[in-house]
């Protein structure tokens, strides 16, 4: 997987300082290079370099790298990982309080805590207090809860066997947690599914975007591993920064991620990515580079 990166890296001028920085363990590093591989791979003649000076606003910047295909105009390419969000940070908290709740309980059995919205810190104690009294006398069935937080799915499988679904309910980017726990010949399992999508997009689109040059087109790239639901729900976030007035230096905005996938001859790497077009960029973005992104599009179909 590293090997087909490092072919379309090649080695321009200041290959050493990016994989010194990978060599270091810098994942900052490590999505930049795959970057360079969605847009070089399969293609010849691009040039590539890497940190490029560029003026903005008086003000000399390096821009992550820049690329050109037969003496066209440069593009130049922001690349950005958003971090673990804080209120990510907030959701694995309560995901960590109901399902350890499996820790607390005794007897035998299996319980799904399949959330609508996002509940307050006083709902998720309400729901722990209703696993501690229902569980030993639960059966099979399911208990709604109030005000649309969603539905408690008790004994629906085996312990320690989590199937994952929607239950028909339109489909939303969650985070998840399922927890085992075992005694004196027990096991239960209790799995919280809970609705969450970050919503940083604008910043950061606006934090690359003054990285840009205002003279040449400009491409900000976006891996979204650890930006829950942003593949799915960014793009119309995006669009609205998109003005005829502002952010006119970015000529689209691609977002991407990486996943391994099992098939019948092993497992195999593969990026996906959803590129989102600005109608009023100064500059287009090239169409060799289009064609390059749009190799590695998602459907909606998958996104779910």
């Amino acid at each position: 997987m590293l090997g087909q990166r490092l072919v379309s890296l090649g080695n321009p001028p200041g290959a050493g300082r990016l994989l010194g920085k990978m060599q270091n363990g810098s994942s900052d590093a490590l999505a930049e290079l795959s970057a360079i591989h969605m847009v070089r791979s399969g293609v010849d003649n691009v040039d590539l370099e890497l940190e490029p000076a560029v003026t903005v606003k008086g003000r000399s910047r390096l821009s992550d790298f820049r690329v050109r295909r037969e003496n066209q105009d440069w593009l130049y390419v922001e690349v950005t990982q958003p971090g673990t969000s804080d209120g990510q940070v907030d959701v694995r908290q309560g995901l960590k309080r109901l399902a350890g709740l499996a820790a607390d309980c005794g007897g035998s059995f299996t319980l799904e805590v399949f959330l609508l919205r996002e509940p307050t810190i006083e709902e998720v104690e309400a729901i722990a207090s209703e696993i501690l009294s229902r569980h030993s006398a639960a059966g099979t069935g399911e208990t709604n809860l109030p005000d649309d937080l969603g539905t408690l799915y008790w004994n629906r499988g085996q312990p320690g066997e989590v199937t994952v679904e929607d239950h028909d309910a339109p489909y939303t980017p969650r985070l998840g947690m399922a927890l085992l726990a075992e005694r004196n010949g027990n096991r239960r399992h209790i799995s919280v599914r809970w609705p969450f999508t970050d919503d940083r997009a604008a910043k950061f689109i606006q934090l690359e975007a003054a990285q840009l040059p205002t003279d040449a087109p400009g491409l900000i790239m976006i891996q979204t591993a650890n930006a829950v639901g942003a593949m799915h729900a960014w793009e119309p976030l995006i669009q609205r920064r998109f003005q005829p007035t502002i952010n006119t230096r970015i000529s689209a905005v691609c977002l991407y991620t990486s996943n391994q996938r099992a098939t019948s001859s092993g497992t195999t790497w593969t990026l996906e990515a959803k590129l989102i077009i600005n109608p009023h960029a100064r500059f287009a973005l090239p169409a060799w580079v289009a064609d390059q992104l749009l190799r590695f599009s998602l459907t909606e179909r998958d996104l779910g």
